[in-house]
């Protein structure tokens, strides 16, 4: 699976993007950038959705056919924010915790996190340990959550931004 944006492609791996399907209008996660292969050079995307209950959907899509709704990285700073690093970091209240990965959510609209390798697009690092002073960031942890987050692709400002929206504790 192509993880790298080109030059040219408007849409990267991960990003969360809309698109005209069937009579109603559907969010979906870019899986992979197939590259300029389509009728006259068209680049197309393999894109991943739900339908209700059923298993996900993959198709191909020409890019000029999609919209962005919000890019992997944004999506990501969401979740984090949302509770999703919380709950990453008491994954690792004892020691020696699972590692994590980013994920698309199975309904192709966010992101989630998973202890699977093969699911997650990014990340792989081990929680830090007693990171997590009840549901804040234990405030001599601050600089090793911080560098934790870079793994899953923040840059510095970024992650600085998850966690005061998170919040610290003594």
């Amino acid at each position: 699976m192509s993880t790298i944006r080109t030059a040219d492609a408007r849409f990267g791996v991960g990003d969360i993007v809309s698109f005209s399907f069937g009579l109603r209008n559907v969010a979906a996660q870019i899986i992979e950038d197939r590259g300029p292969i389509g009728v006259k050079g068209r680049r197309l995307y393999r894109v991943r959705f739900d339908q209700a209950a059923d298993e996900p959907i993959d198709l191909e899509i020409p890019e000029e056919e999609v919209a962005l709704v919000k890019s992997r990285k944004d999506a990501a700073i969401e979740y984090l924010k949302s509770g999703g690093l919380i709950a990453i970091l008491k994954s690792n209240q004892g020691g020696k915790g699972p590692k994590v990965w980013l994920m698309p959510d199975p309904g192709g609209t966010g992101i989630l996190h998973t202890f699977a390798p093969g699911r997650g697009f990014v990340g792989g690092k081990t929680a830090p340990l007693s990171a997590l002073h009840g549901d804040k960031i234990f405030a001599p942890k601050r600089a090793v959550v911080v560098e934790y987050l870079t793994t899953f692709g923040l840059d510095n400002r970024e992650a600085d931004e998850v966690v005061d929206a998170i919040g610290m504790a003594p």
